[in-house]
C-alpha cells in the first residue's frame, strides 16, 4: 500500500486572481515572488523544529508578495539564462 503524494507530482494549486505589480490589471496569478527579510546574524538562525507549528512565509514581518500575469510582466527574474557551459 503506497502512502502520500507520488514523487513525480505536484500539489494542485487553484488558481486566483490578484492584481499584478506591474501592468496593475486583476488577471490570474502565473507567477510570484516572496522577497523573505535577511536574519541580523548567523549566531540568531532559529533551530528548526519539525513538530513545531510555523508560520507562512507570507506571514512572517517584513515579507513581500509580488504577482505577476506572465512572464514578461515579472522581468528577467524568471527567464533562465544558464548554459550547457554553466554546468
Amino acid at each position: 500500500m503506497r502512502r502520500g503524494r507520488p514523487s513525480n507530482k505536484r500539489p494542485v494549486v487553484e488558481p486566483y486572481r490578484r492584481k499584478c505589480n506591474t501592468c496593475g490589471k486583476v488577471l490570474v496569478v502565473k507567477h510570484r515572488r516572496t522577497i523573505l527579510p535577511r536574519v541580523g546574524s548567523e549566531f540568531k538562525i532559529p533551530t528548526y523544529n519539525k513538530n513545531a507549528t510555523h508560520k507562512k512565509r507570507t506571514e512572517l514581518s517584513g515579507a513581500v508578495v509580488e504577482h505577476y500575469c506572465s512572464i514578461e510582466c515579472a522581468g528577467d527574474s524568471f527567464i533562465n539564462h544558464y548554459t550547457p557551459e554553466d554546468f
